[in-house]
């Protein structure tokens, strides 16, 4: 008889000693095996996001393996590295078409492009598939059209050359992670670089740590509430600064508390609810004025998404019947269960107060 296991898709969750039982009534024995587990590998495109490029020119692109180092051991065959376009595999069957293998990389290269070499272009790994690859979109235009010509921003970062009525997106600055995003109007003039996805390194590896949990549906409770301690308290340390934070890590602080709360949510972890609320009074700090404008003006999320992680992380509290008081300096928060027959609830609105008065008949206590 042979029995056999497959693990579908492979997480780093995985990664364990394995131990198979056979038994019948008269005996029983065991074998035991690790499972090593290597992350996945990280494609990238280059140069990515959106470009134009002008009729008759040649067009180069890059798809490149940057963890190979990471690896090590795996049968990684850099010629099974394959191109499409607009999800379509390319196949080398023209003569204006090459592509070649070094390495650790594929260079795609067309020679004298035309309007039928537009479209959205992308690279995968026949064997080792990846889900996230940032695609490179190209335009075709002819000499002498109007065009945003390729140009350096204040940020120091290096802008393709685009067709007018696109937003296209770039690298951040060193030292952050994301993307920055710039719009080239109809007259072929750039306008203002946004970097509000560009978060500093210290703020996207915290979330990367959180999304790891996530994203591998992790189950060991005391891991992930380790995890959720100290990647808040990182958080807490980093909003702390008495300077203006920037809207970028205004939106990374919400969407680690945020992750937390999904995290806590699917598993039934604890969250360490003061962590969060010191965050939140960090990032509610009226020295964040301009950064929370800025959010507004160039994102979908604003000032308001801070009520809704306060909302999300108090009704956990409550449902875990938890009581809790936080005194922050922009945030006060007070959790606690009152029998509504023995008291009554005061709101304060306008500097007076709306009174819920004692509920006769209530069998009950209700938290509030």
């Amino acid at each position: 008889m042979k029995c056999s296991l497959t693990i579908v898709e492979l997480k780093l969750r995985d990664e364990a000693n394995w131990t198979v039982i056979v038994s019948n009534q008269h005996s029983e024995a065991t074998a035991s095996f690790d499972i090593k587990v290597k992350p996945g590998i990280n494609l990238e495109i280059s140069p990515h996001y959106r470009m134009a490029v002008q009729r008759g020119s040649t067009l180069e692109l890059v798809c490149n393996i940057t963890n190979l180092q990471d690896l090590e051991g795996l049968p990684i065959d850099i010629s099974l590295l394959t191109w499409y376009k607009n999800g379509v595999r390319l196949i080398q069957e023209i003569a204006k078409l090459t592509m070649t293998t070094s390495r650790s990389s594929s260079l795609l290269r067309i020679l004298s492009v035309d309007p039928n070499d537009q479209g959205t272009y992308s690279c995968n790994h026949e064997i080792y598939r990846v889900s996230r690859v940032i695609n490179t979109t190209v335009d075709i235009y002819n000499k002498g059209a109007t065009v945003c010509p390729s140009s350096k921003d204040i940020y120091g970062i290096l802008w393709p050359t685009v067709i007018p009525g696109s937003l296209t997106h770039s690298d951040c600055p060193e030292g952050q992670q994301g993307n920055a995003s710039r719009f080239c109007d109809y007259n072929g003039n750039w306008k203002k670089t946004s970097v509000s996805y560009c978060v500093d390194a210290e703020f996207s590896n915290t979330l990367n740590e959180l999304q790891v949990l996530e994203d591998d549906g992790v189950l060991d409770k005391m891991y992930i509430e380790q995890t959720f301690e100290s990647s808040l308290k990182k958080t807490e340390n980093l909003t702390a600064s008495k300077t203006e934070i920037s809207s970028a890590n205004l939106l990374s602080s919400i969407n680690i508390i945020n992750t937390v709360l999904r995290v806590a949510t699917q598993s039934n972890a604890s969250v360490p609810q003061k962590n969060v609320y010191s965050i939140v009074d960090h990032v509610a700090s009226a020295d964040n004025r301009e950064s929370w404008k800025l959010v507004d003006e160039e994102t979908h999320s604003g000032p308001e998404s801070v009520l809704e992680t306060m909302d999300w992380t108090n009704s956990l509290l409550m449902k875990e019947l938890k009581s809790e008081e936080f005194r922050g300096e922009n945030v006060v928060v007070n959790i606690s269960e009152v029998s509504l027959q023995e008291a009554e609830l005061r709101f304060l609105e306008n500097e007076s107060f709306i009174v819920l008065p004692k509920q006769e008949g209530q069998k009950q206590g209700n938290t509030i």
